[in-house]
Order: structure tokens, then C-alpha cells, then sequence
């Protein structure tokens, strides 16, 4: 498939956006297919008796033609998608356990994913759903609320960034570092407990007021159960069901601070999120062995220094800055997340990203999303050390990585409350293959800014 090809793709479905507003506002309102709230309406009129019994069911299909123009590794366009299958039990209503839920969801993974096929696995992901081909199981867990639901604990297979590091105005992004930062991503064994792995932990969530909200989790350090960066962890737990518990525990909190929710006013706005972590495995030093040489000198022992536990902390800022008078949902705000790690053991040291979303940008439009996302993510200079090491003994040509940074826009249309299209474009700078040490026989390569376009489109059954 020609990659230029999807640029009038994109055209058009901007050019739709424009252009339905004077539909929806002189035709009639639907009473049809675009009116129900999934496509079958319902699982064709069973859902409600479902519910009744205490019973939901869910499918949602995330397909997407992504397309590298220029820059990258090479050029091209790719196919991949999500299907999405989840089970919800009202445990109050089936055997009598007050306010508790059981929760259950599995992926189907299809396609393959641009940054891996096209911009050399680059950090700053191209897709959210990008990952390896499998049928697998992804959360597993039971929740109890208590004291009118003021407290809540969630145990089982759980995944972090189903409600660490959030944000409400990044989640219309394609690029899978405004979700899980990769800051994160690259710290944590695995990845971390996030999609497409979630794993055994524990989450306990209080409200101190109505303005404060205090979390913290226990997760098991490795979904997988393999030591630290062995393997391919979706290789290694292909299906989900690894159920691992022998990895150092992965310890997240996070206090929540939104000064809306104190006035008793409509939902918050604006909420600031402050959070610290701990994995308690051992992590390699990026540059120096045990002795303290570079791990590029002809007379180092080859054996990287290790450190003792990995750590970091994060903030993030979500601002209404404006909200259209007379109108509940047309508003504009306003996102910025910051991360900090150790750069000796860590290949991303520091991050930043920020962007704005607004939702209902045209009369009748209330439901479409605009976003625009800048992510900055800088290199450990330890990294960096170790190549000009290589450079100097070993006469490597290696490239020396500096950071890499993304810029997209977006538009979800909301074609009906089951299907949303969504054309994006993205510009990747400095793509960065995320390895850990290279040396004189595996230099980072040199991968040119990508130029990407893309559709994706979202559909619940």
C-alpha cells in the first residue's frame, strides 16, 4: 500500500467532519442505527435481561491503517487491530456481595505494528494497540467497595495504567506514550503491568475529601516471571495466564488533587496527580562495570555494575481552561505530565509531554475530540557515555542517542455512539531504537524523523 495514499484518506474524513454539522443539526434526529448505543443495540435486545441478572458483556474493535510517509526506517503503510472482549459481574446481585464486582477482559491482537515494522522500534510507540499477535486474557480482578464506596480494593490480574499516571485530555492520542509514558515503559521489567501484559497485584484507593483521592498498588515486578530484560515478555507469557508472583513487587502511589470536586460544582475539571514508585529488582548499569571501567574498555570485566531497586516520580497537571456557557460538554482543556528517573540504570532519564483536547469543536459536533500532543523524552547520558566509549575504544560508528520527541494531531469523529473515526498525523523526531547497551557490533542505528498518517476506527458491539 502506498503511505501517500492514506493523505487523502485523511483529507476526507476532515472535510466530513466540516461538512456534518449542518446534518445533524437540520435533519431529524436518528431513531436508528446511528442512534443505538452499540451496534447490535444491545447484543440484539438480550442486554437488559443481562443486566437484570447482574451480567454485562462488551466488545469493541480497534482497527487502524497506519502509514510511515517519509523518515523512518523505510517507508510503507501497515494494517493492525484490537478486538477487545470483556465480562462484567454484578457479584451483589449473583451471590450476594455487597457493592463487589468481577471484572474479566481478553484481547484479540491482529495486524502488524508500524514502529516495529517501519521506524526500527522506536520508543515513542506509533500505535497504543501496537503489539504481538496473540488471543490473550488481560485483567482478571475482583473489586469491593466500602463506606459507600469512600474506599475501594481491587485485587487480582490488574493493570496500571488502567489508573496510574492518567490523564482525561490524552486519551485521544494514537501514540502510545500519551497513555503508559515511556519513561515508565522503558524503568520496568517488561514494560510494566500494562497492555498487553497485566499482572497479580493489588490496588487500594481512598477518598480523604472531596477533593483528595490517595492510591497505591502492589503489583508483582515482571508479569512474564522472567528476570530482568530476558526475553520478550508477550513471547514469554503469550496468553496472559502466566499468573506470576517471584519478581521483586512493582509499588506505586499517587495523590489526586481536584479543587472543583471541594465546591460541590459539576464533575472536576481540573485535577493535579503526584505519584512515586519503587521496583525492587536489580538493575544494570547503562555504562560502567562492577570495577567502575566503561563497559567499552578492552579491560572490563564485561559485567555490568547492579543496582539494588529502580525508582522515579511524576506529576501531572489536567486544566479546564475554557468550557463552552450553556453547553455541558464543549470545552477546551489543557494536559502536561512530567517524569523523572535514575539515569544510571534507565535508557530514558527524564520526561515531558503536554498537549491540549477539545471536545465539540463545531456546533453539533459535541461528542468529536480535537487533540494535539507534544512528547519529549531525553536519553540517559550514561547511554550516551557509553557510546562515545565505544567510539574511542573500539572505533565504533555508533550513533550516539540524544532523546526522542513526537508531535500529533488528531480528530475522533463520533459518527455514532458506537463508531468513532479518527485521521491522525504524527511526526516522530530522532527515532531511537529502545536497546538498553550498544556496542561496537550492534550500534544504534540512524533512523531519519518519520513523517506518519493514519486512520483509526473504533467500533462497540
Amino acid at each position: 500500500m502506498d503511505p501517500y495514499s492514506l493523505i487523502p484518506t485523511c483529507l476526507a474524513c476532515f472535510a466530513l467532519i466540516v461538512a456534518t454539522p449542518a446534518i445533524a443539526q437540520d435533519a431529524p434526529a436518528p431513531s436508528g442505527l446511528f442512534e443505538r448505543d452499540s451496534l447490535t443495540d444491545g447484543w440484539f435486545g438480550a442486554a437488559p435481561a443481562l443486566k437484570d441478572r447482574g451480567i454485562l458483556l462488551g466488545a469493541t474493535e480497534i482497527s487502524e491503517v497506519v502509514g510511515v510517509v517519509s523518515g523512518g526506517a523505510k517507508t510503507g503503510a501497515i494494517f493492525e487491530g484490537r478486538l477487545e472482549l470483556d465480562l462484567d459481574l454484578d457479584l451483589d446481585q449473583i451471590v450476594g456481595l455487597n457493592n463487589t464486582v468481577l471484572h474479566a477482559s481478553a484481547y484479540h491482537i491482529h495486524g502488524r505494528g508500524s514502529s516495529g515494522n517501519y521506524i526500527g522500534g522506536n520508543l515513542l510507540t506509533v500505535s497504543s494497540i501496537e503489539a504481538r499477535r496473540a488471543f490473550r486474557l488481560f485483567d482478571l480482578w475482583v473489586e469491593r467497595g466500602f463506606f459507600d464506596s469512600a474506599l475501594s480494593v481491587r485485587i487480582g490480574q490488574i493493570a496500571a495504567d488502567d489508573e496510574f499516571i492518567t490523564s482525561q485530555y490524552s486519551s485521544g492520542f494514537l501514540i502510545a506514550t500519551f497513555g503508559w509514558p515511556i519513561f515508565m515503559a522503558q524503568a520496568l521489567p517488561g514494560g510494566g503491568p500494562v497492555y498487553p501484559l497485566a499482572t497479580p497485584g493489588i490496588r487500594v484507593r481512598g477518598a480523604l475529601s472531596d477533593a483528595l483521592v490517595l492510591q497505591a498498588g502492589l503489583f508483582n515486578g515482571d508479569s512474564t516471571g522472567l528476570a530482568n530484560d530476558l526475553g520478550d515478555p508477550q513471547v514469554a507469557d503469550a496468553s496472559g495466564t502466566a499468573f506470576a508472583t517471584n519478581i521483586s513487587p512493582f509499588m506505586i502511589a499517587e495523590l489526586a488533587y481536584s479543587p472543583g470536586a471541594a465546591t460541590g460544582g459539576e464533575a472536576p475539571g481540573t485535577t493535579y496527580k503526584f505519584g512515586a514508585w519503587y521496583q525492587g529488582s536489580g538493575f544494570d548499569d547503562l555504562a560502567i562495570d562492577q570495577s567502575g571501567r566503561s563497559l567499552a574498555d578492552p579491560r572490563s570485566s564485561g559485567t555490568p555494575r547492579r543496582h539494588q531497586g529502580d525508582f522515579g516520580l511524576y506529576g501531572v497537571a489536567d486544566m479546564l481552561l475554557y468550557r463552552l456557557p450553556g453547553s455541558d460538554m464543549r470545552s477546551l482543556g489543557a494536559f502536561l505530565r512530567a517524569g523523572w528517573v535514575p539515569d544510571d540504570r534507565n535508557f530514558v532519564t527524564a520526561y515531558v509531554d503536554g498537549g491540549l483536547a477539545y471536545r465539540g469543536p463545531f456546533e453539533g459536533r459535541d461528542n468529536d475530540v480535537a487533540s494535539f500532543g507534544i512528547s519529549f523524552a531525553p536519553i540517559s547520558g550514561r547511554a550516551q557515555r557509553l557510546t562515545e566509549d565505544l567510539q574511542r575504544f573500539a572505533g565504533s560508528n555508533a550513533r550516539s542517542p540524544d532523546f526522542e520527541a513526537a508531535i500529533e494531531l488528531s480528530y475522533q469523529l463520533a459518527l455514532a455512539p458506537w463508531w468513532t473515526v479518527q485521521p491522525d498525523i504524527q511526526m516522530i523526531f530522532h527515532p531511537t531504537p529502545g536497546i538498553l547497551r550498544p556496542d561496537a557490533s550492534t550500534p544504534t542505528p540512524r533512523v531519519d524523523n518519520a513523517l506518519v498518517v493514519g486512520v483509526r476506527t473504533s467500533i462497540r458491539f
